[in-house]
């Protein structure tokens, strides 16, 4: 199966480690944080509903920055680093974003929370440069995103990996926001759908 990001050479395939056993650190009052998405339909291939995650399964308060594009956690106070310059804004949609369950053909692991700059990441291929200096590292959760299945009223398309980064952005405008890497983000791989309120 191709996997999210389509470069040149393919990553190895997945390990069986179940992204369940994972450390699931906690941060502050026992909010942890991370990713989660679903992707848009994929020409040629049936499609089915996104899943509703079970209670307990999911996070709330992931918001979209208007500044970066960014995904970001919005669950503290300062909002992290934005690449554009100070801290995230919020806007928008409350994202409810899955963790924890294993990869499927249809939902990818590796996702994870930047206790550093509070933005969704890749950590598959490394750490990604993070506007608050150096990489990215890795925090809480491990979200798992729902790709090439059809958007719902209640999920939102267009969220992107980008390739200069690792990060997850809105890639529903033409500018596609800043990159911590910079310029613009740079989308590639597969259109996730994300849960929202």
């Amino acid at each position: 199966m191709k996997r999210l990001h389509q470069r040149d050479s393919e990553p190895p395939a997945h390990h069986a480690e179940s992204p369940g056993r994972r450390a699931l650190l906690a941060r502050g009052a026992g909010v942890a944080a991370g990713l989660v998405g679903l992707a848009a339909a994929v020409p040629g291939r049936a499609q089915a509903a996104p899943i509703a995650p079970a209670a307990g399964t999911a996070q709330s308060n992931w918001r979209f920055c208007p500044k970066c594009y960014t995904m970001f956690f919005y669950g503290y106070a300062d909002n992290g680093r934005c690449p554009a310059g100070g801290a995230h804004s919020a806007q928008g949609y409350n994202f409810i974003v899955p963790y924890g369950g294993p990869e499927t053909p249809t939902a990818q692991s590796y996702w994870r929370f930047c206790p550093k700059c509070y933005s969704m990441h890749f950590e598959y291929y490394g750490p990604g440069p993070c506007p608050a200096g150096a990489g990215h590292t890795e925090q809480g959760f491990v979200f798992v995103l729902p790709h090439d299945v059809a958007a719902t009223p209640t999920s939102q398309s267009n969220w992107r990996f980008c390739q200069k980064c690792f990060v997850l952005f809105f890639y529903g405008y033409p500018d596609n926001g800043h990159c911590a890497a910079g310029g613009a983000h740079s989308a590639q791989g597969f259109n996730f759908v994300i849960p929202h309120a």
